[in-house]
């Protein structure tokens, strides 16, 4: 599945003489695309009711009785709430999907991998000062968000309950098929005597349709402190890896934990690294605000610069990055210009041909008082005349028909309450009737993968190889003991970074499993590994996956007429009526089964 092409992309990228000027463009194309979505408006500029007074309340006594308890095991008065489900939380994450669009633009994998890991820190940006909590989904809840001013469509669904599962799809409205995003999330949090720990599990998937290319990647870990005295505050920590499944490229980032010596918060830096490990590029930046790119030798310099100061470059990057992105002045958004040359260059002390990748749009003046609400949040939950049109066509399911998050909108605390506990007890009863009618709840827009039992091992999506062969042998006793007698494994775990994820193990369950006719098998074998969107399998994929047959089967011997690239070829002569030398998957079984070598 691996592509030659992005070596050869990679090579042109840094040869060619107009490079500046390249740099330059990239820059001034992604930073005019956010001066666009900076001066939108939405829909309403506020809430009904402002942010609820918790002043009062004693926090304390509240979460003490969730030490130790899982996310959907705690009940926390509706006071502590924030007037959206978590379904519409998660839709603030395709705020920024304009950069998702610049990456299809894109001909160099470079720029793809740099828009990809912008996208993937812009989708924190929209937390900061966010300590409410959202409304946990009910069973089979389902959130559709598409605005007439924006070019993608958003549909979640809670697709578990215990535990909490998450499932949603983002894609470009109106038919568009140039990306997709999607994923499951499972948020895992626990308390402590002094702080909560939230841990994202899940993988998050984007498909560039027209590049033929699979990013993954997975979210980090979230600390909130002091939630017995002082200010509660937050931060992300830990390392998000970002991997092009096509050409094995990948982005490196790390979400900095607090540091008391530069008094620095919400930092990222990172790389992207060829397949060659060779470090293309340095990323910098804050997941509250930007995100920037560097040339690797200019970064390396600024990042030695820094720890030979012994402080951040900026006394308070934090407070510098705070006047670029000023907080808006809601009456006049439409007349605001924004700068084409980022001033944040210059007070973050980064080399003048950096180029800002993304930048987070500015807070609105009043934030706090309606719970640090963007004005993007402030249009996920809103029912406007053309919403209301269209309500009709929405499934009774919708968040945004929750009588308990509408009221907490409009300030009245206690009638929120008593609708949030009515819908948790109806929710209870309907659980009840499902396990006395054995029943399992099967989702209506998502449909559960096979192999639940690898998901649940590895929620990630990926294992360590050690790992993987323990669950592989409690799912496969038989085959397993084929799979340690050769190199197949190491054939299929084509990332070589010593893992494994959910699609190589349906390969190797595929090919290793003994179960299900010939037929049935190669049938898998083939929905696994062409890439492309017209249902044909190329000469490069059938001899991939005649490679790996042979190493399932122990063949040594790979020359003349048993080469793989030999054998593919002579398969497809047979196939190829059309002489685009591709396969459809009918031809493909009946080539391998009737070939007289494999």
């Amino acid at each position: 599945m691996a592509s030659d092409s992005g070596a050869d992309d990679t090579d042109e990228f840094f040869d060619a003489e107009d490079i500046n000027q390249y740099v330059v463009d990239i820059h001034r194309d992604l930073v005019k695309s956010w001066n666009n979505i900076s001066k939108k408006k939405y829909g309403r500029t506020k809430l009904p009711a402002q942010t609820v007074d918790r002043s009062q309340i004693g926090v304390w006594s509240m979460l003490k009785q969730c030490i130790g308890k899982e996310l959907y095991k705690m009940t926390m008065p509706v006071v502590f709430n924030e007037p959206l489900s978590m379904l519409q939380r998660f839709a603030e994450c395709v705020q920024y999907a304009y950069l998702l669009d610049k990456a299809d633009e894109s001909t160099d994998p470079i720029v793809r991998m740099q828009c990809v890991a912008a996208f993937a820190a812009s989708t924190f940006a929209s937390n900061l000062d966010r300590i409410a909590k959202p409304f946990n989904p009910l069973l089979g809840e389902t959130y559709e968000f598409v605005h007439h001013d924006l070019p993608f469509r958003y549909t979640s669904e809670q697709v578990s309950h215990h535990p909490p599962v998450t499932a949603f799809i983002c894609e470009p409205k109106d038919g568009g098929n140039q990306w997709k995003y999607y994923g499951s999330i499972l948020p895992d949090a626990k308390f402590s005597m002094t702080a909560m720990q939230i841990d994202p599990k899940g993988s998050l998937v984007l498909e560039l349709n027209r590049h033929k290319e699979t990013y993954t990647w997975s979210s980090v870990t979230c600390t909130v402190h002091n939630i017995v005295i002082g200010k509660l505050w937050f931060e992300y920590h830990g390392t998000m890896e970002i991997i092009n499944h096509s050409n094995k490229m990948k982005a490196i980032i790390h979400f900095k934990p607090y540091s008391s010596a530069t008094k620095e918060l919400h930092k990222l830096e990172g790389y992207i690294i060829g397949s060659d490990d060779r470090k293309l590029r340095g990323l910098y930046g804050y997941w509250t605000d930007a995100l920037f790119s560097i040339d690797i030798e200019q970064f390396e310099a600024f990042l030695k610069q820094q720890q030979k100061d012994g402080k951040s470059a900026v006394k308070t990057p934090q407070e510098q990055l705070a006047k670029s992105t000023a907080a808006i002045d809601i009456d006049n958004i439409e007349e605001e210009e924004v700068p084409v040359v980022d001033p944040t260059h210059e007070l973050l002390n980064l080399p003048a041909d950096s180029i800002t990748l993304w930048r987070t749009t500015p807070r609105l003046d009043y934030a706090a008082q309606y719970y640090n609400f963007s004005l993007f949040t402030m249009a996920l939950n809103e029912w406007t005349e053309k919403d209301k049109r269209l309500r009709p066509r929405l499934p009774p399911t919708d968040c945004r028909f929750r009588p308990d998050i509408r009221r907490l909108e409009e300030g009245n605390i206690d009638q929120a309450a008593q609708e949030k506990n009515r819908l948790e007890e109806k929710q209870r009863a309907a659980r009840r009737a499902l396990e006395s009618r054995q029943e399992k709840w099967q989702p209506r827009w998502f449909s559960l993968v096979k192999h639940q039992e690898f998901v649940s091992k590895h929620p990630t999506g990926k294992s360590d190889k050690p790992t993987f062969m323990t669950t592989y042998q409690q799912l496969y006793p038989e085959s397993c003991k084929q799979l340690t007698s050769n190199n197949l494994l190491d054939t299929i775990a084509t990332n070589h970074d010593g893992t494994v994820d959910f699609n190589e193990f349906l390969f190797l369950v595929a090919v290793g499993n003994s179960t299900g006719n010939v037929d049935e098998r190669l049938d898998i074998i083939f929905d696994l590994w062409y890439v492309s969107n017209d249902g044909l399998l190329d000469i490069n994929e059938l001899a991939h996956i005649i490679s790996a047959m042979y190493d399932r089967a122990g063949v040594k011997d790979r020359q003349g007429d048993k080469n793989p690239t030999y054998r593919a070829k002579e398969i497809m002569k047979k196939l190829d009526a059309s002489g685009d030398k591709k396969s459809n998957k009918e031809n493909f079984i009946n080539g391998l089964k009737h070939d007289e070598v494999i």
